[in-house]
């Protein structure tokens, strides 16, 4: 690991991990996590090692993935008297990371004061085509540190763009990448940018120049008001006693431990609260058996609810990073540790991956501590593949075992459990560009939309890897090809199980799978290609990206209508319930919401990463209760040299003028 320090722009310190080919000191950095995420008491069974060597095979070939080294710097927005062509270049090779400099809380130019930086960056080599966090059941929670781990499928060296429809061959990985989620304390290093609130004045009595006090102003009451002492009676409802089973199981600090008997989201997205050194931010309940922490909302001030709509948006399927803070170093973490690196390297022969997702968690996969998940790739080939990936440690006791020369623990092959090679629809082949796992109740159903407008449907189990599967379901959903699709979210309807959504080329289309003949609904909004959608069950609606740089949000509940029932004609509009948001004049490449915060995040083609909380009441209600929009992060070019930027806390982005349903502007 080597640290630069730039001189000049205002930059201090630029923590940069550099990659080491080193078989040893990558076994020395995973022991140190393993430390530190307190999994160290895992061990290998000899069934589970018998069986690896049939399913992994451990390869050295990093020869043939030698990507050039990028030239980077960090631009902060909230420094004065630096502008971005001035900020110092560093060199980062291939499969390194950095963390951006640390941000200076004080406007005092002298102080040295600052919070370390919440930003890396990561050369993952090729364009970034598909990335997904894996979802995990951390069996330690109270661990000092998490490993998260992110998916991340980029194209080879010297292969820049790919046609749709054309199946490609060659070399091509999957890069797991370990990011270390640390908990963050309070202590005196962290210093809060808050502005404390002014003390209220106490009424002072005003004296005339004999020392006695002044006579009130104006004429006296005829009728003075009487005094009295008696304890004004409080406003609302009066509060609960207290009983001996209402008291706390548990009290750490300010944060209170209680029972929960269940697991319930709130109904309102929630944002986790950062806790300041005077005040508590909330209170947390905690299950002994379920290990799950629930947010419970209190009365925010207007404040409060600024800062936290600026808050950087997480990842569903990892941990709430709402406390906690990737790669922290207040417990004392060596730098080379808390920065991302990469622990995987998984090799195919598809040349490039279209998408990937990892399986939902299921109550079994709890039992098999040595399984990351089961991984769903749609390969340049045309074939879909599922992959068991093994957790790091597995790998390394395979290595360990079997010590076969030239060969690195970091880069393995996966022999598939689940596959089919060549989809057909018709006499030509079906290219798959999209896939989703169910997502109700038996997450064991594959949807794939095909860049000739076509939809397949497996069911998944597992097979030999030298066995093909057909799929239990094919139909043409459209003549142009598919870039999203979605399961309607069936936690209160079991019919909706049966409900998937479409979109792309052909607009958004909603299908029922038992019978594919006929769309239950055709949404055809404007003219332009529909790049991502999210469907999602609180509130009820789906968010569409557009190539032209807008947003729209359809409201399932405006658009619900009871003509069949009443027999009285439909008097709104063919677009009701569509608010169009004019976020950019570049296309929205994809748009997600986080199911445990509300918190909405999309990318956008000039390198812009933007964030807002999405709440039931813009979605279904007046469209003047939107919230604003802040900026996550942006990257642009200067020469050869890629700038970070990092924006400034609590300013929101300016939104275009807002289009009608039509699509002209307002």
């Amino acid at each position: 690991m080597n640290e630069e320090e730039p001189s000049g722009s205002g930059e201090k310190e630029c923590s940069i991990s550099l990659f080491d080919y080193s078989v040893e000191n990558y076994l020395k950095a995973m022991e140190s996590i393993s430390d530190l995420c307190n999994e160290t008491g895992i061990d290998i069974e000899k069934t589970d090692l018998n069986r690896l060597p049939s399913s992994v095979t451990l390869l050295r070939e990093w020869r043939h993935f030698s990507y050039e080294p990028k030239s980077f710097g960090f631009y902060n927005e909230a420094e004065k008297g630096c502008e971005p062509k001035d900020v110092n270049s560093h060199t980062l090779p291939q499969f390194s990371s950095a963390r951006a400099p640390k941000v200076k809380i004080d406007d005092d130019e002298s102080s040295s004061l600052g919070e370390l930086s919440k930003d890396f960056v990561m050369h993952v080599g090729g364009s970034v085509w598909a990335l997904e966090w894996c979802p995990r059941v951390h069996e330690n929670p109270d661990a000092l540190a998490k490993c998260e781990f992110l998916a991340v499928a980029t194209h080879p060296p010297q292969s820049y763009s790919h046609k749709i429809g054309v199946r490609l061959s060659g070399r091509g990985i999957i890069q797991i990448w370990c990011v270390i989620n640390v908990k963050c304390n309070n202590d005196s290093a962290n210093i809060s940018g808050k502005k404390t609130a002014k003390p209220q004045k106490k009424p002072s009595v005003e004296v005339n120049n004999k020392g006695e006090p002044k006579k009130p102003r104006g004429r006296p009451r005829k009728h003075p008001i009487e005094t009295t002492t008696e304890s004004k009676k409080p406003r609302g409802r009066p509060k609960r006693k207290c009983s001996t089973a209402d008291l706390p199981v548990e009290l750490d600090g300010d944060v209170l431990c209680v029972e929960a008997l269940s697991v319930r989201y709130p109904e309102e997205p929630v944002v986790p609260e950062t806790k300041t050194n005077d005040e508590s931010s909330g209170q947390v309940l905690s299950s002994e058996n379920a290990n799950i922490k629930l947010p419970v909302r209190r009365r925010r001030t207007k404040t409060q609810r600024a800062e936290e709509a600026c808050k950087p948006a997480m990842s569903e399927d990892s941990e709430a990073v709402g406390n906690n803070v990737p790669g922290e170093q207040s417990a004392g973490i060596s730098e080379n540790i808390a920065l991302p690196r990469v622990v995987l390297c998984l090799a195919h022969n598809g040349k490039v991956a279209w998408d990937m997702k990892w399986r939902p968690l299921s109550p079994d996969d709890s039992l098999d501590k040595h399984r990351m998940g089961y991984l769903a790739v749609l390969l340049g080939n045309g074939s879909l593949e599922v992959w068991d990936v093994p957790m790091p440690q597995a790998i390394l006791a395979l290595y360990l075992s079997s010590k076969k020369e030239a060969t690195d623990p970091r880069f393995v092959k996966l022999a598939p459990v689940f596959k089919c090679s060549n989809l057909k629809c018709g006499d030509s082949q079906s290219i798959p560009l999209t896939v989703e796992w169910s997502s109700s109740g038996n997450p064991d159903f594959l949807l794939v939309g095909c860049h000739d407008g076509t939809v397949a449907l497996w069911k998944f189990s597992i097979t030999k890897c030298s066995e093909d599967t057909r799929p239990l379901l094919v139909f043409s959903a459209d003549t142009s090809p598919i870039r999203a699709v979605a399961w309607a979210p069936g936690e209160s309807d079991q019919e909706s199980a049966n409900v998937i959504a479409t979109a792309g080329h052909g607009g958004l289309k909603f299908w029922d799978l038992r019978d594919p003949y006929r769309p239950l609904w055709d949404l055809h909004p404007v003219p332009r290609f529909i790049y991502s959608l999210d469907w999602l069950p609180d509130p009820k609606c789906v968010l569409l990206s557009f190539e032209d740089g807008t947003m729209r949000i359809l409201s399932l509940v405006k658009v619900a209508y009871d003509v069949p029932a009443t027999g009285r004609p439909y008097p709104n509009t063919k677009q009701q319930g569509l608010s169009v948001y004019n976020c950019s004049s570049y296309p929205i490449w994809s748009i997600q919401v986080s199911r445990l915060t509300g918190m909405a995040a999309y990318c956008i083609a000039d390198g812009s990463v933007v964030h807002f909380q999405l709440t039931t009441k813009a979605v279904e209600k007046d469209p003047r209760n939107r919230t604003p929009h802040f900026l996550c992060g942006r990257l642009t070019m200067n020469d050869s040299t890629f700038i970070v930027h990092s924006p400034a806390p609590n300013v929101p982005i300016m939104l275009k003028k807002l289009i009608s349903e039509n699509g002209e502007k307002k």
